[in-house]
């Protein structure tokens, strides 16, 4: 079905008024033509409405999806309807309320947020530092937008790390992640922890007191604690 067909099962339905009616259709009718699509034409938030009924494709899609999408005319919509939002008032709350007369906010859940971890491999196995430094495939502003919306699902911290756990889970470390982690920097071997500790800038400092937090969880027992901490620094005393 083609846009005009669409836009005549939309006067059917008799609740568009005449004057978006005949704007949308002066567009449609002009889309052969040009190359780009006239959205100057476009004068009115219902116009804008009617449009977007006469592309059931975008229903689903998101206004960052528009925003970077393939698809030239998709994006040109969205970069438009913007447009116009902006020209309409200099409130910002304002502009949002426009905008979300086409492009309703959707209530996430934390399934949404799984469903859209799980729809990039590319993440899977990340840390959560990791993600944050990764600014080209999106992994920074997915994890930066869920930490937010954790914030926002409740106030008590336990219950936000529980949430942030069902994407990010915690890895158990043993000893032996500890021991690979510690020689996988060559520039720590061979100081003594005195000086681990006092090195915050190649991150020797974290390094060692989150491994003294490790060991103090694993036992009670100051003797055993004491033997973990040797396996990876010999010279402990």
């Amino acid at each position: 079905m083609d846009l005009e067909q669409k836009l005549e099962e939309e006067v059917q339905k008799n609740i568009w008024s005449k004057e978006s009616i005949d704007r949308v259709r002066k567009v449609v009718e002009l889309i052969p033509q040009r190359k780009n699509v006239p959205y100057r034409l476009l004068e009115d938030i219902e116009d804008y409405q009617l449009y977007y009924e006469l592309h059931p494709e975008w229903n689903n899609i998101t206004t960052n999806d528009m925003f970077r999408g393939k698809e030239f005319s998709t994006r040109k919509f969205y970069q438009a309807f913007y447009k116009w939002t902006n020209k309409q008032t200099e409130d910002e709350s304002e502009r949002k309320k426009l905008r979300q007369m086409i492009f309703k906010p959707k209530q996430k859940t934390i399934d949404d947020w799984i469903k859209k971890y799980e729809s990039h491999p590319e993440w899977r196995g990340k840390s959560t530092t990791q993600m944050r430094l990764d600014k080209e495939s999106g992994a920074n502003a997915f994890y930066f937008s869920f930490l937010r919306w954790t914030n926002k699902q409740t106030e008590d911290e336990s219950e936000r790390k529980k949430l942030r756990q069902m994407i990010f889970k915690p890895k158990q470390k043993t000893i032996d992640d500890w021991i690979k982690k510690y020689e996988s920097h060559s520039e720590w071997k061979g100081k003594s922890t005195y000086e681990i500790q006092r090195d915050t800038e190649s991150g020797a400092n974290a390094f060692y007191f989150s491994f003294l937090r490790w060991t103090n969880k694993q036992t009670e027992d100051k003797n055993e604690r004491k033997e973990l901490r040797r396996k990876v620094f010999p010279n402990l005393r």
